[in-house]
């Protein structure tokens, strides 16, 4: 997602950006100012041989006395007697008081570290710590320890710490709210898609196709289904062709290509059901399969592969043609190439749009798709005509942008975009699968 999509993404998604950036700061607020403070400080002490004359046994006492020492100063039952210790001083309040102890020793160098909600409280028990542990005859019998640093009243809570928190939790917000707003974005790309295409592609939506159970199953029946005449399919098409009829009489097209980005969103599909479209209303049409790499069109159309547009240098046209159950449709399958699918494009298509057109009124050719094929653009070119299709739920409009760039920069021209498997709304009884009463097929603007 480039920059551009993410300002769109924000403009347009800017209550779902604000709503995550106000959680992220309540939550920032939450975790500043209701939590208790805790206020730490610390005791140092020093630990050293009774004897004034050092030597490597004393040395070795030392180290062996310390871990003692530490261990005891983070004693419960050290704990518990300092309790009973300050309680019968009256210090009650500090008695209760529920306090964390770290004890640590670095050579010689003991510290004690208390942590309490009460600044009073952590100095008292440390210092306490401090001279229970000076106290002690057991270890004063073997090393001699002295506050060297009594531990000092708390200036400010630990933590905690408002400024910081708040500052990342701005931070966080902006970063939520970016997500939230590409988030949002994706979720209505699937019933928005028409809008954010006429906006990057600069070009209408001429039809919205629903998705239907019976084509995921089996997608040779398309012809059947379409021939049914009662589905939101075909209604979707008849309206699709309303569409494309009016962009025929004007631009007078000699071939219309239908081509998608990528692999499986259905432009074969289109092909055929575009093809029956035109040909249920009168048109004669000629529906060619111009994708020799995974041809699909005749699966569509009900009929065989056998010879096709591959043929198409040892045959005429006519005798490559088959018929489908369509009045007026015929189909040139795309047949079994002998050389590179790129070299029969080159040479055959040509020929066949122009024996075509002496045949039918509309030339409809199934292209491959447009991502990392290179016969792909000779197609389009030759057809002079493209009709782009999208899924719904995977457009990736940034890709598609720059492949239509592409192919207006070599003089194609785009009839319109194709939105395919579009998901019903399900807030609406009246949007049976696709537009059709309000906006319709007619998102031409």
């Amino acid at each position: 997602m480039d920059l551009r999509d993410l300002r769109l993404s924000l403009r347009r998604n800017w209550v779902a950006a604000i709503i995550a950036f106000d959680i992220c700061i309540i939550l920032g607020v939450v975790a500043a100012f209701l939590p208790a403070s805790t206020y730490k400080t610390s005791a140092t002490l020093s630990v050293q041989p009774q004897v004034l004359e050092g030597s490597a046994e004393l040395t070795k006492l030392t180290t062996f006395i310390v871990p003692i020492v530490v261990e005891k100063a983070e004693s419960r039952v050290l704990r518990s007697e300092l309790r009973e210790s300050l309680a019968e001083s009256g210090a009650t309040d500090v008695a209760g008081l529920k306090v964390s102890i770290d004890a640590d020793a670095v050579a010689s160098i003991l510290y004690i570290r208390v942590s309490s909600e009460s600044a009073v409280g952590s100095q008292v028990w440390a210092n306490e710590i401090g001279a229970a542990i000076i106290a002690d005859e057991d270890v004063a019998e073997l090393v001699n320890i002295k506050m060297i640093d009594p531990a000092g009243l708390p200036g400010m809570a630990a933590s905690p710490k408002p400024i910081p928190i708040m500052i990342a939790a701005t931070v966080l917000g902006l970063i939520a709210a970016l997500f939230a707003a590409v988030l949002v974005g994706r979720i209505r790309e699937a019933f928005d898609n028409a809008e954010l295409i006429r906006q990057r592609l600069g070009t209408s939506v001429i039809g919205e196709l629903p998705r239907l159970r019976q084509l995921r199953r089996n997608d040779s029946a398309l012809l059947d289904v379409l021939e049914e005449g009662t589905t939101s399919l075909s209604e979707a098409f008849k309206s699709l062709r309303g569409s494309l009829e009016f962009r025929i009489a004007t631009e007078q097209p000699r071939a219309i290509a239908v081509s998608s980005y990528q692999m499986g969103e259905g432009k074969s599909s289109v092909a055929a059901g575009v093809s029956w479209a035109l040909a249920s209303v009168g048109h004669s049409v000629i529906a060619i399969d111009a994708d020799l790499r995974r041809p699909a069109l005749h699966h569509r159309l009900a009929s065989t592969m056998g010879r096709g547009l591959a043929d198409l240098g040892s045959n005429d046209l006519s005798q490559l043609l088959r018929p489908t159950s369509a009045r007026g449709l015929q189909l040139l399958p795309a047949g079994l190439p002998d050389r590179s699918p790129a070299d029969v494009v080159a040479v055959n298509l040509p020929i066949a749009i122009e024996a075509a057109r002496e045949r039918a009124d509309v030339v409809v050719i199934d292209a491959p798709p447009l991502e990392m094929v290179a016969e792909t653009r000779q197609v389009i070119s030759h057809a002079g005509h493209v009709i782009l299709v999208v899924d719904a739920a995977s457009v990736n409009l940034p890709e598609l942008a720059a492949a239509v760039a592409e192919l207006r920069e070599h003089g194609a021209t785009l009839l319109g975009v194709v939105i395919n498997r579009v998901r019903r709304r399900w807030w609406s009884r009246s949007y049976n699968y696709y537009s059709y009463n309000t906006s319709g097929p007619t998102a031409i603007n």
